[in-house]
C-alpha cells in the first residue's frame, strides 16, 4: 500500500502545521516483509532525515509515561511487569528512550543504579525535575557501553528501521544473566481488521506476539511475551538464548500478508460512512489521533479528546482544533465517532452518561456498516 500524502503525525501542534519546519504530510508505504514475517513500513526517500529532525524536536506522540492522570496508569502497569519478571533492583539499569525520565526515576526509587538515553531535546526540564541522569542522544552510544543487569524500553522498538540489529546492540550491552524488558504497541486487532490507525511514519514495524517473538529470536534472545493489563501493549522479558533452535517462531501470517489490501478497503469504507453521516448532520471524531490515516482533510469534522493537554491544539494537516468534552456537550454535533479500539465502548458509555444525546458510533460500527 502506498499513499503519497499521509499525515506526518508527531503529536499535537499549536497551529494546523507541524513545528520546526517539519512537513505536514509525507509519502507512506507499507507491506509484508517475508524475511522477518512482519508488517513493516518501507523507508521512503528522505524519511530518515525528517524523522531525525522530529525526534530531536522532542515532540510527543501518544501518551508519555509520566505522573499525570493519562500517563501514570501506563507507567505503573509497565513498572509492575518489570517487578513481576525481574529480580529486585540494586544493580545497573538502562532505559532506552527515556522520554521525560519518569520510568528512570521510578527504577532509582526501587533501588536500581539507573540511567537513561533519549534523543529528544524538549525534555531537559523534566530530567531536572525528576533528578535523573539522561544522555541526550540516540542508542547505541559509546556513553552507554554496559554491561547492564536490566535494559528496558517502552514504545521504542517500533521506531527502529532495523529492529534486529537494534536488539543485537542491546544484547551486547546486557549481562549474561541480564534481562531485557520491552513494551511495544499491540497491533493485533488493527491487523485483523485492516485498520490503518496503527500506521505512523515513526513506526517501522507493527507488532503482534508472533512478530515480536520472531524478532527477538533472530537477535539471539529467548523471550516471554504477555499482553499489558492496562491499555493495549505487548510486554516482553527476554534473556540471552541458551538453546540453539533451527527455526524461529512464525505464527499465522495470512493477516499480515493481506493487511495492505484490507487497509485500503477499510479507508474507502470508513470515508463512505462519514460522508453518509455528514449528509444528515454534523460529525465529531473522538480520539482523532487514532484516525489520521483514515480521514479526508477536506471533510468538515470536529475533533474531541479528554486529554486536557491537547485542548486547542491541532493535528496537521487538519484545520480543526481539538476540543474537550464540555465543548461537545454545550455545542453538540449530530454524531460522534470514537476511533479508539481500546477505550471505544468505555467512551461511548461515558458520553451517554454525561448527557450527550446524539449518535455515538465506535470504529467497529463505522467499518462494519452498523448505523447505531
Amino acid at each position: 500500500m502506498k499513499i503519497d500524502t499521509f499525515p506526518f503525525h508527531i503529536g499535537p501542534s499549536d497551529c494546523p502545521h507541524n513545528p520546526a519546519g517539519l512537513p505536514d504530510t509525507w509519502p507512506f508505504e507499507c507491506g509484508f516483509d517475508f524475511a522477518s514475517g512482519a508488517l513493516i513500513q518501507h523507508a521512503t526517500p528522505g524519511l530518515s532525515e525528517v524523522l531525525d529532525r522530529a525526534y530531536r524536536a522532542g515532540q510527543l506522540v501518544g501518551t508519555p509515561l509520566a505522573e499525570d492522570d493519562f500517563g501514570k496508569p501506563y507507567a505503573d502497569d509497565f513498572l509492575a511487569f518489570i517487578n513481576d519478571t525481574v529480580a529486585k533492583g540494586g544493580r545497573t539499569a538502562l532505559e532506552i528512550g527515556a522520554g521525560v525520565g519518569y520510568i528512570t526515576r521510578q527504577l532509582i526509587e526501587s533501588g536500581w543504579h539507573a540511567t537513561g538515553i533519549e534523543p529528544g531535546n524538549g525534555y531537559a526540564q523534566h530530567w531536572l525535575r525528576y533528578g535523573v541522569d539522561i544522555i541526550n542522544d540516540f542508542f547505541p552510544n559509546s556513553a552507554v557501553r554496559g554491561p547492564y543487569d536490566l535494559i528496558c524500553s517502552y514504545a521504542v522498538l517500533e521506531h527502529i528501521a532495523d529492529p534486529v540489529q537494534f536488539l543485537i546492540d542491546i544484547r551486547e550491552r546486557l549481562e549474561p544473566e541480564g534481562n531485557l524488558v520491552l513494551s511495544v504497541p499491540d497491533c493485533t486487532e488493527e491487523i485483523v481488521a485492516g485498520d490503518p490507525a496503527i500506521l505512523l511514519h515513526e513506526h517501522f514495524t507493527y507488532f503482534n506476539p508472533d512478530t515480536l517473538s520472531n524478532m527477538l529470536w533472530r537477535a539471539g534472545f529467548s523471550s516471554e511475551v504477555r499482553r499489558s493489563s492496562y491499555g493495549r501493549c505487548l510486554y516482553v522479558v527476554a534473556r540471552h538464548r541458551q538453546v540453539v533452535s533451527d527455526t524461529p517462531p512464525r505464527g499465522d501470517l495470512k493477516f499480515l500478508e493481506s493487511y495492505s489490501r484490507r487497509a485500503e478497503e477499510f479507508i474507502a469504507q470508513v470515508r463512505v460512512r462519514l460522508t453518509e453521516l455528514l449528509t444528515v448532520g454534523s460529525v465529531g471524531i473522538y480520539c482523532p489521533a487514532r484516525a489520521l490515516g483514515v480521514l479526508d482533510p477536506a471533510m468538515p469534522l470536529r475533533f474531541f479528546d479528554d486529554d486536557k493537554a491537547q485542548r486547542g491544539k491541532y493535528l496537521p494537516p487538519f484545520a480543526s482544533p481539538i476540543e474537550g468534552r464540555e465543548a461537545l456537550l454545550s455545542q453538540p454535533v449530530s454524531s460522534v465517532v470514537v476511533m479508539s479500539r481500546t477505550f471505544g465502548e468505555r467512551i461511548r458509555n461515558s458520553l451517554k452518561n454525561s448527557g450527550y444525546s446524539g449518535r455515538v458510533l465506535t470504529v467497529n460500527d463505522l467499518s462494519s456498516g452498523h448505523h447505531g
